[in-house]
């Protein structure tokens, strides 16, 4: 027997319905995974006799971090004259042994943001380091004295919304 096939106003049901329940599911599994904690996390190596009785070693993108410290203000320890442009919110700011970072949104442009920080950073005495953004991203860094000062950028909503990390080279 032949199937007539589903009229197209129930199949955009169906898919509607299909595509929400996967982004439902899709959400709650982040919820579980990618949530903000203030806990710490230490990986470490798995001993010689461990290993030979079945155990493994951490793999090659697992990076070992000491305490981790979350707020929603400039971490401790960040480096004076390091400023944000006039209007900045700081969203999110995050230190380990790995460095600081801090999330924030801005009113300027890319363009301004990038002029911005190159005259901030270089006036702390860092050179150019990389430039690597592109017409809707800014990604620049800057080194000196064994640390990497870097930015990266894109807008939203008018608005620009990025991330200022400091880290010692390795």
């Amino acid at each position: 027997m032949h199937r007539r096939p589903l009229c197209p106003v129930p199949r955009r049901g169906v898919v509607g319905v299909l595509l929400a329940a996967l982004t439902l599911t899709a959400c709650a599994a982040a919820d579980r995974t990618g949530s903000r904690s203030t806990a710490s996390a230490v990986v470490t190596e798995v001993p010689a006799d461990v290993a030979a009785s079945g155990g493994t070693a951490p793999t090659d993108d697992v990076q070992t971090s000491g305490p981790v410290t979350q707020s929603t203000a400039l971490p401790t320890g960040w480096p004076p004259g390091l400023t944000f442009p006039e209007g900045t919110t700081i969203t999110w700011s995050t230190t380990d042994d790995t460095g600081m970072s801090v999330l924030f949104d801005a009113p300027q442009d890319l363009a301004t943001l990038r002029s911005y920080f190159d005259g901030v950073v270089t006036a702390l005495g860092y050179e150019r380091k990389t430039d690597e953004g592109f017409v809707d991203m800014l990604s620049t860094s800057w080194a000196a004295d064994g640390v990497t000062v870097s930015v990266t950028a894109t807008p939203v909503d008018g608005r620009t919304s990025g991330v200022l990390q400091v880290q010692p080279d390795a």
